[in-house]
């Protein structure tokens, strides 16, 4: 979204070739001035946004609600009983709130370290003082804002904005939720959820009170805030945060902070006054809405993670997991996405799945933002019981909000009816009004532009119920008498049902609650809403209903797991008994309820019946597995407990070893020695991700044999990465022993072997980073001694493996190498050893001071060997010793030899002194149109590295030339990236800088908003390639272009380009059909448009040769 401030500066783009890293006047890179300005120009060819035509479910209708009221992006709306509508204005999207992606690694690394708020405001000082930021003010200038919308003349639009609030502390935004109940507001803005009212009606909020703060200690990705505003059928506020984390104090002085680090979201709720704040569930990446059923399930739409994952429709359960945490992010090549890709965290059930998340309902959207429930008027039928989710993909056509339906599957649920309720739209939020219009907020992310849209049903006037509900609403419920709000909870619209019965519990009506709960007449609806304001009013009036459920036979199953459900809420103490009974009962929503419930009332007595429904359940749902194990942990009976951790049952044992993981117990370590290699893994995970620091020396000394030798990334890499950080932690001798063991032992995987080595060469002073997950935890620095057993144990062995010259380094950066002169010497000279150990011997006696006089003779045998990198590494270690030998060993390298060794001497001739003449010669070939290509950008490089003036005028010279011969051109002068680069590095750099993967597979994995890669090289050859990432206009494969066709009709098709031929065309409509369109009946048809940007631009020189060498060998 930093679009709005970069656009503006496209045209210092169209002129911009030089290889320098430069910055705009707005202290913005031109790198990122790239990207946006690049999209700018795309996006302005045609009204790709809000010009092109809208789909819509059939007899819906879209209107304006407000044009040219709102200067900043509207992030979330909510519409009260009035219909005015409350606009949370994420101005601070434009400066203020920042992204991790904009800044450097310096700045990565101390946002990682963040485990608090003050942290946070710590680290952006220091950047400030830095000098990173070319505004002083950056960080404070520009504000997020509350205001409201009125339509004052009832035209159907707003005409008035009034400004409640605005923050604009350097900790704040963006402003992201909001919801409105009778003149108060509750409103979150990072690092504070709020609540406001304007008591005068003056459209100024009188009342601003933050009701708990410490959100958002990390900066992360912009977008992953404090938002999702709703309201439970227990009468509490729920909301969610994104994986900017959090580390709160709540008004009774508990602080609450994430499990395993501080870079994680979760779900909250509280009362309205902000007491009682609780973590609901954990583990979500960007739910940015929620929303509730008609019967109190919750839900979210929540964000993939950029690395060839997918977006997930998520059921929240109290104390469930979902496995993301914001560290994930930034682990890349052969790690991206660390254990959420790797152990395959986000995907849907399946087998060898980790026990210790919870999987989504079902992938849907690529964007997910708004999310809203129907609340029962102004739509057919069809859409009783469905939800409606907003999917932002910064394109118009691909864009749009789905509609679907959630049914229970056993204790989880199962999509159906997906479809597209709005195609080609931009929204960010979806909310309904109580006079039955469905507001959208819209933003145009590249263009700057948004609005609020209005859409209704072409028969929802004929419906006189919706006139009833907006006046039951403004007119309010606590003057209604009782029998009339008792009658309110069979109202067709929930949210009317729900005010109904918050008042019942408000004045203690616990009389009518009761005979609604019990009346076997009802509705099903009208018996929750009654029995869940018993529940607000606490466990004595749940003890009215009776000692037992038989109230609720003959009634759908769902009353009774509802009945579940609240006992325990409500803290029924004497209903044990029969929440015991409900464990066997056939329907899973009651056992599960009547587990979660025993669990929350901390039934000792329910530990044997829940050890037996982990038995019955044998892991075959996964949802019962967990509020069974949930349960086993809030009840904490540790001795019974225990007496099931041996059971023979794998369920069984597993639904223990889970209880202790969630209560941080190092008798979880007891499974290390498990039979099943399913659970020995889940208890790694446990001890090493927490962590569980008593019990990480057990997993450090788990045996070797226990280690699995298979290449299967879920099941034993998982399992070594966890040893290996075990040891690394202990910081002990015998740790370093068992990791130079690890690296060692030819049975483990050689990936892993080269973790435990890289881990062993850091032993001393070990990274801040969990090597595992990529959490921030430093560890402190060792003596060098710690090692020297390992290494004199292990080091002759390793040296001689396949790790050989890895190894050499590791032992040398220790001083233990354990050959002398002579023995180095013969490796170098030998040619039949790995040619990374003969380097490595090189560099030990380059830099020893006893092989001093050898080294001359050892040089020149390295310099006439038949291995390239060690004649490479030859000439580097001459350039330190004797510069004028170097160069004339550069000079005698002739244009056959390897590429690599060529590129690395010009990189080495460009630090001596005296290499001009060579240099020369190169930029000669270089005008004449002789240079090898492979080493042009390697020429530019080593000459602008110089200071003589003979270079500096030749590229002067042949800049200006450039110019002249491509004009505008954008890739011409960017050739030198057609040959020559590493596809190794490439690899990093889709994943990474060049951000490819979000939308495009390769290699295996990625996204999929763009075409698949593999085979692309192949097929069209490297220039369309540079072509493709310089200018993606250019040429658009099929499937991946929006395109609007006018038939002679006057109709008006909005869609995905899918191909053509001589006769018709091809285009994927929004709700997912294709449709073929005769050319004979076109009027009219828009250019093609990609909204991929020029990436190409935003790159590296280096990066952007090494990214075309990656995508070429695909």
């Amino acid at each position: 979204m930093k679009g709005l401030r970069c656009a503006a500066l496209a045209g210092l783009l169209l002129g911009a070739t030089s290889l320098g890293c430069w910055q705009t006047s707005y202290g913005v890179p031109a790198w990122q001035v790239a990207i946006y300005a690049g999209q700018f120009i795309v996006e302005g060819v045609v009204c790709f946004f809000t010009g092109c035509p809208v789909e819509l479910a059939e007899g819906m209708v879209l209107a304006d609600f407000e044009t040219g009221l709102l200067p900043d992006v509207p992030v979330a709306i909510e519409v009260d009983e009035w219909g005015r509508v409350y606009v949370a204005e994420g101005g601070r999207i434009n400066g203020g709130a920042e992204d991790n992606r904009f800044h450097s690694a310096a700045w990565l690394m101390d946002d990682l370290a963040s485990h608090s708020i003050e942290d946070r405001r710590a680290y952006y000082q220091k950047h400030l003082e830095l000098g990173e930021f070319e505004e002083p003010d950056r960080l404070t200038a520009i504000s997020d804002r509350l205001i409201r919308l009125d339509d004052s003349d009832g035209d159907g639009k707003a005409d008035t904005v009034h400004e409640l609030a605005r923050w604009n502390d350097m900790l704040n935004g963006p402003a992201a939720g909001v919801i409105a109940r009778e003149g108060d507001l509750w409103v979150t803005e990072i690092p504070s959820v709020w609540h406001l009212r304007d008591e005068d009606g003056d459209g100024v909020a009188e009342i601003k009170t933050p009701l708990s703060t410490g959100y958002g200690v990390k900066t992360s990705l912009v977008g992953h805030d404090l938002h999702g505003l709703v309201w439970g059928p227990d009468g509490k506020l729920y909301f969610s945060m994104g994986d900017r984390g959090y580390n709160v104090v709540t008004q009774e002085g508990r602080r609450l902070k994430p499990t395993m680090g501080p870079g994680r979201g979760a779900v909250f709720r509280m009362n309205a006054d902000g007491s009682e704040l609780e973590v609901f569930a954990t583990g979500v990446r960007n739910p940015q809405e929620l929303a509730f059923d008609d019967y109190g399930n919750l839900f979210t739409g929540d964000n993939n993670g950029d690395g060839g994952d997918k977006a997930r429709v998520v059921y929240l359960v109290d104390g469930g997991e979902t496995g993301w945490a914001m560290p994930y992010q930034t682990l890349i090549g052969d790690y991206v996405r660390g254990p959420w890709n790797a152990e395959r965290l986000w995907e849907l059930q399946h087998e060898g799945q980790p026990a210790w998340v919870l999987p989504p309902i079902a992938y849907l959207a690529v964007g997910p933002a708004g999310f809203a429930s129907y609340p029962g008027l102004g739509l057919p039928e069809r859409y009783d019981g469905h939800f409606f989710l907003c999917d932002y993909r910064y394109q118009a056509a691909l864009s749009g909000i789905w509609s679907f339906a959630l049914e229970p599957k056993g204790a989880h649920f199962e999509l159906r009816d997906e479809h597209t309720f709005v195609g080609a739209l931009l929204p960010t939020d979806v909310d309904f009004g109580y006079d039955g219009r469905i507001y959208v907020s819209r933003f145009d992310q590249i263009l700057g532009g948004q609005s609020i849209a209005v859409l209704h049903h072409e028969t929802a006037s004929l419906d006189p119920r919706l006139a009833e509900t907006a006046r039951l609403v403004q007119e309010g419920m606590k003057e209604r008498p009782v029998g009339e709000l008792s009658t309110l909870l069979g109202h067709p619209d929930r949210r009317v049902r729900l005010r109904a019965q918050f008042e019942l519990a408000r004045r203690t009506e616990t009389s009518a609650l009761l005979a609604r709960a019990r009346d076997s007449e009802a509705s099903l609806v009208e018996r929750l809403h009654g029995l869940w304001g018993l529940g607000q009013l606490g466990a004595d009036a749940i003890a009215q209903l009776g000692a037992d459920f038989t109230w609720t036979d003959g009634a759908p199953d769902e009353l009774r797991a509802q009945a579940a459900r609240v006992a325990g809420e409500a803290g029924a103490h004497d209903l044990g008994p029969v929440l015991i009974a409900d464990l066997d009962h056939p329907e899973a929503r009651v056992r599960f309820f009547a587990a979660q419930s025993l669990g929350r009332l901390k039934a000792r007595e329910a530990v044997d019946p829940l050890v037996e429904l982990l038995r019955r359940n044998a892991d075959r749902d996964v949802y019962l597995r967990h509020a069974a194990a949930w349960a086993l942990h809030r009840i904490a009976d540790d001795d019974a407990l225990l007496r099931n951790a041996s059971d023979e049952s794998r369920s069984v044992r597993l639904g223990v070893l889970l209880a202790l993981r969630h209560a941080g117990d190092a008798r979880i370590a007891r499974y290390l020695a498990d039979p099943d290699p399913f659970l020995v893994l889940e208890a790694a995970r446990a001890i090493h991700d927490l962590p569980i620091e008593a019990a990480l020396p057990a997993l450090a000394a788990l045996p070797p044999e226990r280690l699995p030798s298979g290449d299967d990334p879920q099941a034993s890499y998982a399992l070594h990465r966890r040893v290996v950080g075990a040891n690394r932690a202990l910081g002990t001798e015998a740790g370093a022993l068992a990791l130079a063991a690890h690296a060692a032992n030819p049975k483990h995987p050689e990936p892993m072997r080269r973790l435990a080595l890289e881990a062993l060469a850091e032993y001393s002073a070990p990274g801040p980073r969990d090597l595992a997950t990529g959490f921030h935890r430093p560890l402190p620095e060792r003596p060098p001694s710690v090692v020297y057993a390992a290494l004199d144990r292990h080091g002759p062995a390793l040296i001689d493996g396949e790790l050989g010259g890895r190894a050499l380094e590791v032992a040398l950066s220790y001083e233990r190498v354990p050959l002398d002169d002579d023995a180095l010497a013969a490796q170098v000279a030998k040619p039949g050893l790995p040619t990374d150990r003969r380097v490595a011997a090189l560099r030990v006696l380059a830099q020893r001071g006893t092989a001093a006089t050898r080294l001359p003779v050892v040089l020149e045998e390295a310099l006439s060997s038949d291995a390239p990198e060690l004649r490479a590494e030859a000439r580097d270690v001459l350039a330190e010793h004797d510069p004028a030998a170097a160069l004339r060993a550069i000079e005698a390298l002739g244009g056959d030899a390897p590429l690599r060794e060529r590129q690395r001497a010009l990189a080495t001739a460009g630090g001596l002194r005296g290499a001009e003449p060579y240099l020369l010669g190169f930029l000669g070939q270089l005008e004449r149109g002789e240079l090898d290509p492979a080493v042009h950008l390697d020429v530019l490089e080593a000459s602008r590295s110089r200071q003589e003036a003979a270079l500096a005028r030749a590229l002067l010279a042949w800049e200006r030339a450039e110019a002249e011969r491509h004009g505008g051109d954008m890739v011409e002068p960017r050739r030198w990236a057609l040959a020559g680069g590493d596809p190794d590095r490439g690899r990093l750099v889709f994943q990474g800088a060049g951000d490819c993967q979000r939308c495009h597979a390769g290699a295996g994995h990625g996204g999929q908003a763009g075409p698949d890669l593999a085979g692309v090289g192949s097929r069209r050859g490297a220039r369309h390639v540079l072509e493709a990432v310089i200018a993606p206009q250019a040429e658009i494969a099929p499937g991946y272009a929006t395109l609007t066709l006018t038939l002679k009709d006057g109709e008006v098709i909005h869609g995905i380009f899918e191909g053509e031929d001589e006769t018709s065309l091809r285009i994927r409509l929004p709700e997912g059909t294709s449709r073929r369109v005769p050319r004979e009946a076109l009027a009219s048809r828009s250019d093609l448009i990609s909204g991929m940007p020029p990436m190409g631009l935003a790159l590296a020189p280096r990066d952007l040769r090494d990214l075309l060498a990656y995508v070429m060998a695909l």
